[in-house]
This record gives C-alpha cells, sequence and structure tokens, in this order.
C-alpha cells in the first residue's frame, strides 16, 4: 500500500484533504498528515519568508520522507517556491498543491487573476504562473486580489462569513480569462464564482489530486519494473538451484526433480524479492508466508530455505535419510522455515486460506502466499477453499499456480481436462493474472498487481515447464519422481553449466 504525506499550514484543508484524496484515488492509501500553521502565519505577519521558515519546511518534507512516504504533498500556496528548492533535496514525488493548477491557468488566454485571502500568496502565485506561461513562450498579464478579512474568517473557522465575502467580490470580476483561487480552502466557492462572473474558474485541489493520481500511476509502474541487476542476480540464483537439485537428486537417487524445477523461478522470487519473510522475523506474524502445497516439490523448497539461511546448505545433503530434517514432503515441525505440512495433494490450501484469514481478522498486515500444482487443482477441496476465499475477500491470499500442463501419470488434460483454468478461477471470483512463470522480472509484476487487488483473492497462472533447463526432463511425465541416474547427471550438469 502506497504512502502520502500531506503538509498543511491550514487546519480546515488538514480535516478534509486527506479523505478527499483517499476517496478520488480509488484504491487503499496511507495518507499522514502534518499541519504546520506557523509556515503560513509567520510569512503573513512578517511580510516575507524567511531562511529559517524555509530549513522548518525543508525539516517537516525530509521528515515526511525519512518516514517512508512515498510522495509527499505541501496543501500550501504560499510554500510553492520553496517546494520548488526543496525539490531537488528530495528523492520521491514532491507535488505542491498549485502545480497542476498553475500549469492549466496559462493554457486559458493571456489575463488572468488570481483571486486570494491571505496576501502571502501573491509572490508565489505569480511566479508559479510567469514560469508555466514561460514554458510556453507566452506572456501573460496577472492580477492580485486579496480579501484580508475573508482570511481572518477563515482562521476564524467562520466560514459563512469566509464565504460571503468572496462571493462578493466575485461580482466585481471582469474581462480575464481565467480566474485562479489562490487559497485551498476557497476551492468549495469555485462553481458559484464562475456562475457570478462567466469566467473559467480553477481551484487547485482537484487538479492536484489529478496529478496524485498520475503520480501514483508512474510510481506503480515504476515498482512492477524490476532492475536489470535485480534479474541477473534471480537469473543466477536459479540457475544454481538447479544445479544443486540434480547434484542432490543425484546422490541421493530419490525425489521428484520435474515439479522442483518447474517451480524454481516462483519460489525464488517469493524468498529472494517479493515476500517479507527470513529466519531474522519468522517468528513474526506480520512476516509474509509461503506455503508448498504441491509437497511433492520439497527438494527445490529446502533448497530455497538453505540458501535463505534457515539451515546449513551442508544439510541438503540429509534429504530424505532416516532422522533427516529434510523430508520427502514439507514438514512444518521438523523443518526450519517450512510453514505447513504439505502431503495429500490439496491439503495445504484450506490452510494457506485459514492463515490469511486469521492475519485478516487480527488486522495484521501480511499476504500469505500459497504454491499449487496444475494436477493438484483436481482435488475438490482446493474449489471449496477457492469459494471461501472469494467469499471472505481474502485479498491478502496471493496463489500462485506451477501451470506446467503435467502430473504424475500423463498430461492434466489427458488425466483431467479442466477446460479454460483462467476463466473457472475468475468463475470463482478471482482477480486472474497469467505471466511466464520462468520469467522473473514477469512474476514479480505480476505480485505487485495482485497486491494492488483489494476486495478479491488473486491468483498468477504461472506458464512454466516440468523439468525447466534439463532438456529431456522437459514436458516429461516420467521425471515427476524418477531418480537421476549417472549419464542422466551427466547430461543434465553439461546443459546446467555444472560440468563439461
Amino acid at each position: 500500500m502506497k504512502s502520502i504525506a500531506l503538509i498543511h499550514t491550514v487546519k480546515t484543508v488538514a480535516n478534509s484533504f486527506d479523505q478527499t484524496l483517499k476517496d478520488y484515488v480509488g484504491e487503499p492509501v496511507k495518507v499522514h498528515n502534518l499541519w504546520d500553521d506557523f509556515l503560513a502565519n509567520n510569512p503573513n505577519e512578517i511580510g516575507e519568508f524567511t531562511i529559517e521558515n524555509r530549513c522548518r519546511l525543508y525539516n517537516d518534507i525530509k521528515s515526511a520522507e525519512m518516514t517512508g512516504a512515498d510522495m509527499i504533498v505541501v496543501t500550501c500556496s504560499t510554500l510553492t517556491p520553496v517546494v520548488n528548492m526543496i525539490r531537488p533535496f528530495i528523492k520521491v514525488p514532491l507535488i505542491a498543491i498549485d502545480d497542476a493548477m498553475g500549469r492549466k491557468a496559462v493554457t486559458y488566454g493571456d489575463r488572468i487573476l488570481v483571486l486570494a485571502t491571505a496576501g502571502s500568496t501573491e509572490v508565489p502565485m505569480r511566479e508559479k504562473l510567469n514560469a508555466e506561461a514561460e514554458k510556453l513562450g507566452k506572456k501573460i498579464q496577472i492580477d492580485f486580489r486579496a480579501n484580508a478579512e475573508a482570511f481572518k474568517a477563515m482562521k476564524a473557522v467562520e466560514m459563512d462569513k469566509h464565504d460571503a465575502l468572496l462571493l462578493e467580490m466575485a461580482k466585481e470580476i471582469s474581462g480575464y480569462d481565467c480566474v485562479v483561487l489562490a487559497q485551498a480552502s476557497m476551492a468549495h466557492l469555485d462553481k458559484k464564482i464562475e456562475e457570478i462572473c462567466k469566467i473559467p474558474v480553477l481551484s487547485s485541489p482537484g487538479l492536484c489530486l489529478e496529478q496524485v493520481k498520475e503520480t501514483l500511476k508512474s510510481i506503480e509502474k515504476e515498482i512492477l519494473k524490476m532492475t536489470n541487476e535485480k534479474k541477473q542476480e534471480l537469473d543466477a540464483l536459479c540457475l544454481k538451484f538447479r544445479r544443486t537439485l540434480i547434484e542432490i537428486l543425484h546422490e541421493k537417487q530419490t525425489g521428484h526433480p520435474g515439479g522442483s524445477l518447474s517451480v524454481c523461478e516462483i519460489l525464488t522470487n517469493l524468498y529472494f524479492n517479493d515476500a517479507n519473510i527470513s529466519p531474522e522475523n519468522i517468528n513474526d506474524r506480520s512476516r509474509d508466508k509461503i506455503i508448498l502445497c504441491k509437497g511433492h516439490a520439497a527438494p527445490m523448497l529446502y533448497i530455497e530455505l538453505a540458501h535463505k539461511g534457515f539451515f546449513p546448505v551442508e544439510e541438503l545433503h540429509t534429504l530424505r535419510d532416516i532422522n533427516s530434517r529434510l523430508q520427502g514432503h514439507p514438514c512444518s515441525k521438523e523443518t526450519p522455515g517450512v510453514e505447513a505440512s504439505t502431503g495429500p495433494l490439496g491439503a495445504g490450501y484450506p490452510l494457506a486460506l485459514g492463515v490469511a484469514l486469521a492475519d485478516m481478522h487480527d488486522d495484521i498486515d501480511a499476504y500469505t502466499y500459497a504454491v499449487l500444482g496444475d494436477g493438484e487443482i483436481n482435488e475438490g477441496v482446493v474449489w471449496e477453499t477457492a469459494m471461501n476465499a472469494s467469499k471472505f475477500k481474502a485479498d491478502k491470499l496471493i496463489t500462485i499456480l506451477d501451470w506446467n500442463g503435467v502430473q504424475l501419470d500423463g498430461t492434466t488434460e489427458q488425466i483431467m481436462p479442466m477446460g479454460d483454468i483462467e476463466l473457472k478461477w475468475k468463475a470463482f471470483g478471482y482477480n486472474t493474472i497469467v505471466c511466464d512463470g520462468h520469467d522473473v522480472a514477469a512474476l514479480s509484476a505480476a505480485i505487485e498487481t495482485a497486491k494492488s487487488v483489494k476486495g478479491v483473492p488473486s491468483i498468477i497462472l504461472a506458464k512454466t515447464v516440468k523439468g525447466k533447463g534439463v532438456s529431456f526432463m522437459e514436458g516429461k511425465n516420467t521425471w515427476h519422481g524418477a531418480p537421476v541416474k549417472d549419464a542422466d547427471y551427466e547430461q543434465a550438469m553439461k546443459e546446467l553449466g555444472g560440468a563439461q
């Protein structure tokens, strides 16, 4: 969820702007308000914005950035020139409330009237409008009219008096291409003033909200982009984990290579990029949870957990040994980092939903990731769980289907045709996302998209290849649970770059 910090100088704006913003954006956002009336009162009293006040505003903005805001909005137009000065020193988008209004005003014509209550906004508004006009190669005439009594009424929260004074002023306005309302506290009068003077009237809050919404979209796009460096890092891990899998399964002459290889990118993305889970927070309920419902892919799960630091990598060589913590299927009572014991197909999914609902009930902001196999969705309990997830609006449950089209005894189409998988999940009320399950960037983007959808559960249909990375295993049900013989090992390691 994105976080927006709002910095106000006027109490009436602070009381209303955040809810208006939430309603307009149309998606859940965290809003933090800081009310600092000194920033506007002092310039009005002494007639200038001092260096001390500039430092004060900088500290307000910087503190908002340091506490994790994805965007900062300053709702007082008096502060705009200083906001422009501070903007280069802030890493997150910093928006002044009249930025969008200034850009739009200069498109109407050459004569602009700035109607204000605070005289301190004259210089900032003139600078803003002239700067925007210059960008368009235009010259404009700006007139400024302020009503100090209306300002006093607003500070005293006498809004009826404030409004009456401004509407009376509107009767004297004529001959302009547009009227700009300098204070956000005047915005509720824009239509009334326009009706009186018959001139387009612009107010900052509505246009600012449009800018905020567009900026949120831009932030989302940036989030969805995985850097080349990160992609290369995850791809390198996947190759390493595939080599390790072949080595361990060859050594132990047991295990499930096909489904472990197909789920590699899914698990690597979760443990090393998208999910908030680590040995350090494993006992913290606010962590994310990863439940491998297709428990036969345990060898790849163990490799991920070992390299994440849940237990020594050397312990991987004990796979399926007597008294080993690494059983053939995951066991939460034995293996550090394993969230749920999953053996019988389908059994892990209702458990994952239960975990997600428990977190929702206790207002814990965490995601539960359930990784299903496509043979597993033959089980009726999967669809019972899906109905319940939809009923209870489990939007913190993100399901990822390892959609490789092959199960134990043949293709999924041969064993149990499921028809249009995407439409089937949609019919159960899920938000469905289809992606390449071997593209770490695509997987990460799909996960972020799933997180942005509220009120319904999401499923990522990750198109994968059973036995991915080893040519003679790819797409073959015979490699569901076959041992890796010596000749198989040599060929597989050559293809994975682990042997010559």
